[in-house]
C-alpha cells in the first residue's frame, strides 16, 4: 500500500482551508483574552483556541461542506475531522515543536498506532487506502499564523520521547504539486522514522 505523502497528502484538499481559517480564528480569540504570551496560562490558552476553532469547524459543517465533516462529543473541545467518511484527522497542538505522544487514552493510542476504532470501516470502497488516522499538530507563530504538520503516526511513544511516524509534512495548500513527497513507506521497523528532538526543548507545558 502505498502511503507516502504523495498519495495521503490530497485526501486534505477538502478541509484545509477550513482548518488553517478556524486555527487563525482560535489564535486570534486566545491571544485577546491572554493578550500577555509571557503572562498567559498556556493550558488555558490553547483550550481557548481550541474551542474557537471547533465552533468554526462545526459551523461550517452545518453548510453542508464537501468532503468532511466534524466528529461531535469529542471531549474537551478535541477536534477530530472525518474525510471521506473513512480517515480520521486528528487536530493537536504540537508539543516541543513536534508530534505528541498519545498519552494513557486507549483511543489515542490506538489511534496513533493506526489500528481501526470500533465500527470504523475495514477498508476503503475502492481498496485505494485503508482507513488511517492523521495527526494535524499545529502552533502559532508570532503573526498568529498557525504553522499545521501533518504526520502519519507509525506506533505509540512516551512523553518527552522520539515521535514514530511514517513522515510528518507541513500541510500543503490545495492543488500544490506533491510529486518530489515520493519516498517509499514500508512495515519494516528499521524504516520507522524517528525525529530527533533536542532534550532542551522540551518543558513542563500541555497543550
Amino acid at each position: 500500500m502505498d502511503l507516502t505523502p504523495r498519495n495521503v497528502l490530497p485526501l486534505l484538499d477538502c478541509v484545509s482551508d477550513d482548518l488553517r481559517n478556524a486555527l487563525r480564528k482560535g489564535i486570534a480569540r486566545a491571544e485577546e483574552i491572554q493578550s500577555e504570551r509571557e503572562a498567559r496560562t498556556p493550558w488555558y490558552w490553547s483550550h481557548t483556541a481550541r474551542y474557537e476553532a471547533k465552533n468554526y469547524l462545526l459551523d461550517k459543517s452545518q453548510l453542508e461542506v464537501d468532503g468532511y465533516r466534524v466528529r461531535p462529543g469529542v471531549p474537551n473541545s478535541g477536534i477530530h475531522l472525518i474525510v471521506g467518511d473513512l480517515h480520521v484527522v486528528r487536530v493537536v497542538r504540537s508539543v516541543a515543536g513536534t508530534t505528541p505522544s498519545p498519552g494513557g487514552t486507549r483511543a489515542r493510542r490506538l489511534a496513533w498506532m493506526n489500528l481501526p476504532a470500533q465500527g470504523q470501516l475495514a477498508l476503503a470502497e475502492d481498496g485505494s487506502l485503508p482507513p488511517l488516522t492523521l495527526i494535524a499538530d499545529w502552533q502559532d507563530s508570532v503573526e498568529g499564523e498557525p504553522i499545521v504538520q501533518i504526520g502519519l503516526p507509525r506506533g505509540e511513544w512516551n512523553y518527552r520521547r522520539k515521535p514514530l511516524l511514517f513522515w510528518r509534512k507541513p500541510m500543503p495548500e490545495v492543488g500544490a504539486d506533491l510529486s518530489s513527497l515520493e519516498f517509499a513507506v514500508t512495515d519494516a521497523e528499521d524504516d520507522l522514522l524517528e525525529l530527533d528532538v533536542d532534550e532542551t526543548e522540551f518543558d513542563a507545558g500541555g497543550g
